[in-house]
């Protein structure tokens, strides 16, 4: 993927990096705050889309957020990161972990631990 993004002709283009994607690369903030330049792939857009819209609010607003945004972010988490929304009804629909079974919660964890070989050679691209 290094070896795939873009890059840029002209070296102050790097500053844009820090508002979109420049020569496949976004800048994102890291949990001390401190820029981070990644690949831009859809986990890391993402993850510069909640610094912009959730990380950058003030702890007592943001809690107020991530519940209104709640069923989008879960979706986002499921589609573009690699670290999906744990809780899962047994038909996949999500849900909260204090609403999931005993059983739900071990087949959950089984379902996310398990590689499938015969599985994920059938769906190779």
């Amino acid at each position: 993927m290094i070896v795939e993004a873009a890059g840029i002709d002209n070296e102050l283009r790097w500053e844009d990096s820090y508002s979109k994607p420049t020569g496949g690369i976004v800048t994102v903030k890291s949990e001390l705050g401190e820029p981070i330049h990644k690949i831009a792939t859809r986990g890391v857009l993402l993850w510069k889309e909640f610094d912009d819209t959730i990380f950058s609010l003030s702890k007592d607003k943001r809690h107020t957020v991530l519940l209104e945004k709640k069923d989008y972010i879960i979706k986002r988490l499921n589609a573009d990161a690699q670290k999906v929304w744990f809780g899962a009804k047994e038909d996949g629909t999500p849900c909260d972990l204090k609403d999931m079974t005993y059983k739900e919660v071990a087949m959950r964890l089984l379902r996310l631990c398990w590689y499938d070989r015969e599985f994920s050679l059938r769906n190779k691209n």
